[in-house]
């Protein structure tokens, strides 16, 4: 058994609090930065 039944706090995810967090709000910002450029921007050529 996962936890208490009678005590839904056990049955809490516990990856959900900050300290299992791998993306960093610094990588996360330079993440939205990245997705918001023209993939040309970055050196990335599309078409034939």
């Amino acid at each position: 058994m996962h936890g208490d039944p009678h005590n839904l706090e056990t049955l809490h995810n516990k990856r959900e609090y900050e300290h299992y967090r791998k993306a960093t709000p610094e990588y996360i910002e330079l993440l939205l930065k990245t997705v918001d450029q023209e993939p040309s921007d970055l050196g990335y050529e599309f078409g034939k």
